[in-house]
């Protein structure tokens, strides 16, 4: 086959994350029993869902390394019926849209071959669309990227006056997907409920109705489920003993701006920005699939931390820091800080854990991906502005103790004083006589009282002393 040839004939798959706002709190022994009873009532809303298996599967997929994985995905929607809606959503775009996409794939031939949607427990899904295309001979290799890439832009096309009516296809179904997942959680469990990292950025945001064109509504309500980008996906076949350098010719014109190739044992792997590309010397679905899973994987755990990001930068820019509380309320402001702490360390403990999994080639492909996604960068973020919240509670509750502990050294330096003209008096009146006593010493009486009276001042005043000392050092 030649370079041309392989260009016109292939696979793209669109990938992308959108968030559920529905992390729950799932502990591993109670995994399948969830999967279970969210499969049995998803499925009365239509056919497709199934949890996804994850005991006793081989890790690193050619034998060896540990049989139970790491639960990651809780549920999947996928199958004939999903495709159909898909394709239902599509012939219900605008028909200026529609035409557009015409005009641009005159010549083409789209085959939806494969769709599906995962959803994990953590509040994120992603869903994946593969299509066997062919594209017109005439077409360069750069015009076939950039009209493949255009059918899955979001937003609107620089030249084009609609948008791509699959990617907006895309987005609804991401939604209306997210819709269905929320009210099965609702009544299946409803008390393994997490409060979503976005909440506190969404409820105080306005949200106007600004384009009315939008499938759903802006605001709280529509935020759940928007598809945040669709992720080209170009899977060429080179041939059966094909050089690097033959893999490479292929991979070159469809490869993004940001990018990094790698080598596999399958062929030719360059994760990018933009888009990404992989090369197969045969085209099987157990060849692309390590490429293909840990793409996903890494949109899942990027649209994580990026929400993750977001909730705790709305955290930080807030007012209340600067208000004062009480000691128990700052306790408890600290205790929940530490709760998000936690499950920060939980999602980047189930994500480390999950990388123990993968072979050395598939940890080579993640940590490429994660380079060129600045998925590090992201996770510093993350741990960084964590820290910084840490901080502030602590030295709130610090400061609230070291308010309440002046105001107790207040009270217990006029208790001593007190203490001390109280013992004066009754000396006063052990030694020199009571008032009922005949009548002398009153000038000792007065002078001893005074004095008791100056000795508390100057204790008072050097307990207060050291009070303002220990608070400036």
């Amino acid at each position: 086959m030649s370079t041309r040839g392989a260009w016109q004939r292939f696979e793209v798959a669109f990938t992308g994350p959108f968030l559920t706002g529905q992390p729950l709190q799932v502990t591993i022994s109670d995994y399948e029993r969830l999967q279970r009873e969210l499969g049995a009532e998803l499925n009365r809303s239509g056919p497709g869902w199934e949890g996804i298996e994850w005991r006793g599967i081989e890790s690193y997929g050619s034998g060896g390394g540990y049989t139970t994985l790491v639960p990651l995905v809780l549920m999947r929607r996928c199958g004939g019926a999903l495709k159909a809606r898909l394709e239902e959503l599509q012939r219900g775009r605008p028909e200026a849209e529609r035409e557009w996409l015409r005009e641009i794939t005159a010549g083409w031939s789209w085959q939806l071959r494969e769709l599906e949607i995962e959803l994990y427990d953590f509040g994120v899904g992603v869903i994946k669309g593969t299509y066997e295309v062919t594209a017109p001979r005439w077409l360069r290799a750069q015009d076939i990227r950039n009209r493949a890439e255009s059918v899955a832009r979001l937003l609107q096309d620089e030249v084009a006056v609609e948008r791509s009516p699959v990617a907006i296809a895309y987005d609804m179904l991401a939604r209306e997907t997210t819709h269905l997942f929320a009210d099965a959680i609702g009544r299946c469990a409803p008390e393994q409920r997490q409060e979503p990292w976005l909440e506190s950025l969404l409820s105080a945001l306005p949200f106007p109705q600004v384009n009315t064109k939008d499938p759903l509504p802006l605001g709280p309500e529509g935020e759940w489920g928007r598809l945040l980008w669709l992720h080209p996906v170009f899977v060429f076949t080179a041939g059966e003993g094909a050089s690097l350098r033959r893999l490479q010719r292929i991979s070159t014109p469809f490869e993004a701006t940001f990018s990094e190739r790698i080598e596999h044992w399958h062929g030719l792997f360059a994760p990018g920005i933009d888009s990404s590309v992989i090369v197969l010397h045969r085209n099987r679905p157990k060849e692309k699939k390590p490429p293909m899973s840990l793409t996903l994987l890494m949109w899942a755990y990027y649209g994580l931390f990026m929400e993750i990001d977001r909730g705790l930068l709305a955290m930080l820019d807030s007012d209340r820091w600067q208000s004062p509380n009480s000691l128990a309320e700052l306790e408890a402001d600290a205790d929940r800080i530490f709760s998000i702490y936690m499950r920060v360390e939980e999602a980047r403990s189930r994500l480390d854990s999950a990388l123990t999994d993968l072979a050395g080639g598939q940890l080579s492909m993640w940590n490429a991906i994660s380079g060129v996604q600045k998925f590090g960068e992201l996770v510093a973020a993350v741990e960084g502005k964590v820290t910084v919240l840490q901080r502030i509670a602590e030295r709130r509750v610090q400061e609230a103790s070291a308010a309440r502990a002046r105001r107790t050294g207040n009270v217990l330096s006029a208790l001593t004083a007190l203490t001390v003209v109280t013992v004066t008096i009754a000396l006063v009146g052990s030694f020199l006589g009571t008032r009922t006593d005949e009548t002398g010493h009153v000038e000792l009486r007065i002078v001893t009282v005074v004095a008791a009276f100056l000795l508390a001042a100057i204790i008072y005043r050097e307990a207060q002393r050291q009070i303002t000392r220990r608070r400036t050092s």
